[in-house]
């Protein structure tokens, strides 16, 4: 049996669908039909225009031919229009995953814009303390003691500025998905906690990886230059 739901004037009934046939429905409801007067009452006259035709919901079966049984429907007289929620879903996930090549995208030059940046940071930092770090390794700091505390500093650094980071990002994603909220859709901004500690990882990863020319670059430094232009 049709399980019937109720739209204005008119019954929606929603039946289940499948294999090569299509089956359609709807009842007129209101009066009972009345083939002149009664009581002395006439009867009202027709609406005109007549009203649209009530919906009709359509359950497919299971294994049904979604394909045959859209152009049988779509097909029949009377019938207005066909949106079946099945490809609205497929279309939505379409642009889903566009989105995410998207993103992806947006993470990849991200990634290269912190390193580029860090990198040049770190670069001058070491540049501007040559005869600083050449004056260790001349008093007997050992290269490798060295670039661990260069490490420790420029990671203490990184660290600082990641909580602040995080917190202006998460104010900027609310901005940016606030400019896309309509009547019809509104966007919330949900971040898992392990999105936070994926993005600081990543960020310290970068930072570390950004270092490693510049401390090639001090285990290659020439002491005795280094030495000759400071005492001049």
């Amino acid at each position: 049996m049709p399980t019937a739901m109720k739209n204005g004037p008119a019954v929606a009934a929603i039946f289940e669908v499948g294999g090569g046939r299509a089956a359609t429905g709807a009842a007129e409801a209101g009066a009972n039909a009345s083939d002149g007067p009664a009581g002395g009452v006439e009867a009202p006259p027709p609406r005109d225009p007549a009203p649209p035709p009530p919906p009709v919901l359509l359950r497919w079966t299971p294994g049904a031919n979604r394909d045959r049984l859209r152009r049988s429907l779509a097909a029949q007289p009377g019938v207005i229009a066909y949106t079946d929620a099945q490809a609205l879903r497929q279309t939505a996930d379409r642009y889903i995953n566009l989105f995410y090549v998207f993103i992806a995208v947006m993470l990849v030059f991200g990634a290269l814009l912190a390193f580029t940046v860090l990198f040049a940071t770190m670069s001058v930092n070491l540049t501007e303390r040559r005869t600083e770090t050449a004056a260790l390794r001349v008093s007997g700091v050992p290269h490798r003691r060295l670039s661990q505390l260069i490490t420790a500093e420029n990671l203490l650094l990184v660290t600082l500025g990641v909580v602040p980071g995080l917190v202006l990002g998460r104010l900027a994603t609310t901005g940016f998905l606030g400019a896309f909220n309509s009547d019809l859709m509104r966007f919330h901004t949900d971040i898992r906690a392990a999105t936070y500690a994926f993005s600081a990882a990543a960020v310290v990863t970068v930072a570390l990886l950004a270092q490693l020319p510049g401390l090639r670059e001090l285990a290659r430094l020439d002491l005795a230059a280094v030495v000759r232009e400071r005492a001049a």
